[in-house]
């Protein structure tokens, strides 16, 4: 169960924290000063549905504190545009926002780099089928042009909407091999903001030989449902040695996507996966 104190924070993080994306002058990408002037209204969260997948869980979030915050007001979301055959996308959110209609695609992603960090296509997800240049390209040329799309056109007109503004809503975390982090070498490509939440990564056989945390630390395996804000002592998960957490990754049943842990101090100290063979096996194919 996460604790209503944790789904605030997963609030105010998914409004308030670094954007992933570099910002443009023409507002498509935000820049970090229009994410942090947005309001963080108090709510109530203790209706919100069971989580899912983390993708729907951030975008009910951005729906909850659209629904509280004076001067927005949601128009339409997940609203899907047909032609006779197949869907062709659908707007993630349509809201009045500040006097006028927007589109906002929301995104939130998880990328581990690997070989040339300056390429998005060497950055991979959990899943090694997503990359950060397949996910940005699929929003430049797609999700943030459905607008511009025949069918979708008439579905605006048809409702008296004209969208004066579309942005990519898009947060997340890049994970870095554990030395570079350790040092504070954070190649990225450059559309990512420079300033964005950072963590690491390590092998299997790195972590069992435990040679990068002080013998004192211990860890939190993170379920799905806890990798949006920081862990806070008060959030009541409890932390476990090395050496169990060790069985407990080599006991995973999906080992072919990375494991997802903490290193704990009370508080979150940093965030990483831990990846196995068979994810690196399945990287490799793609490259």
């Amino acid at each position: 169960m996460v604790s209503r104190s944790r789904r605030a924070n997963d609030l105010a993080w998914a409004i308030r924290s670094e954007p992933l994306v570099l910002s443009t002058p023409d507002g498509l990408w935000p820049d970090r000063d229009w994410f942090k002037q947005l309001p963080l209204p108090e709510l109530d969260i203790t209706d919100f549905d069971p989580f899912t997948r983390l993708g729907l869980w951030f975008e009910q979030v951005i729906r909850e504190w659209a629904n509280a915050t004076p001067g927005t007001d949601i128009v339409a979301n997940n609203l899907q545009i047909r032609d006779e055959t197949r869907t062709l996308g659908e707007f993630d959110l349509l809201l009045n926002h500040q006097g006028h209609l927007e589109h906002w695609e929301l995104a939130i992603k998880f990328y581990l780099a690997t070989g040339d960090q300056l390429d998005a296509k060497n950055w991979y997800g959990p899943n090694p089928n997503d990359t950060l240049a397949h996910k940005l390209e699929h929003l430049k040329t797609h999700q943030m042009k459905l607008s511009e799309y025949r069918e979708a056109s008439r579905v605006l007109a048809e409702n008296h909407w004209e969208i004066v503004q579309v942005r990519g809503f898009v947060k997340g975390r890049l994970f870095y091999p554990i030395e570079q982090f350790e040092r504070g070498e954070f190649i990225h490509p450059p559309e990512i903001q420079p300033q964005h939440n950072k963590g690491w990564w390590m092998t299997e056989n790195d972590f069992r030989q435990d040679k990068h945390f002080d013998k004192t630390v211990t860890f939190c395996l993170l379920e799905k449902a806890l990798w949006l804000s920081p862990i806070k002592q008060a959030h009541g998960i409890e932390s476990e040695d090395h050496a169990t957490i060790q069985l407990k990754i080599e006991a995973s049943s999906s080992r072919t996507h990375p494991v997802a842990i903490i290193d704990v101090d009370g508080n979150e100290v940093s965030r990483g996966f831990v990846i196995s063979p068979q994810w690196l096996e399945e990287v490799n194919r793609s490259a």
